[in-house]
């Protein structure tokens, strides 16, 4: 198989990815993710095969890496722009609270995560890799990647029973109990 027909069985999943890893970066239909997939499949075609590394991992290592390049870019110019404007310029950035119009409770729980957290978990529970290969796209130990997880997974547990109590304090789902959903599978 080709690098072209290797790099187009891997994209839908990709894709996938990316639009899991920005969510609630911004309310544009995914099109960040897509972008991000898009220029991770122009480096892997400029660059060919580094190293004789994977080209999935390869594929997921620089999706990683530029969606840590702009989310640096984007947080620079945020503190600029609070730094120099105040209460109007804060809220441009990033808040998850009151976002449940048009977005599931996963995507409100993914948003609540560090982009470090969020990318391991999505590694890990969406796409199915294994530690070593998460750690080895991450570019981390695999230690610090299990550390990542450890927090992802209770930030993500604590936002979705924090959204489950207010639905049953609000009544909306009063005549239900509030019950502990688990999305996530446990790995020891």
């Amino acid at each position: 198989m080709d690098l072209r027909q290797e790099i187009e069985t891997h994209t839908p999943k990709l894709r996938r990815f990316a639009r899991a890893l920005t969510v609630g970066s911004k309310a544009d239909g995914g099109r960040s993710g897509d972008d991000l997939v898009h220029e991770s499949i122009l480096r892997a075609l400029k660059f060919a095969r580094p190293s004789g590394m994977d080209v999935r991992l390869s594929l997921y290592a620089s999706l990683v890496g530029l969606h840590r390049q702009q989310s640096r870019a984007k947080s620079h110019l945020l503190q600029n722009l609070r730094a120099g404007h105040g209460a109007h310029a804060a809220a441009m950035g990033r808040d998850i609270s009151g976002t449940m119009s048009g977005q599931t409770l996963v995507d409100v729980a993914l948003a609540a995560l560090d982009l470090e957290e969020r990318a391991a978990m999505l590694l890990v529970v969406l796409e199915g890799f294994n530690y070593a290969d998460a750690a080895v796209v991450m570019d981390m130990t695999r230690e610090t990647l299990q550390a990542n997880l450890v927090r992802a997974r209770a930030t993500f547990a604590r936002v979705v029973d924090g959204i489950h109590a207010q639905d049953s304090q609000s009544g909306a789902r009063a005549s239900q109990p509030a019950k502990r959903v688990r999305h996530l599978r446990l790995v020891k």
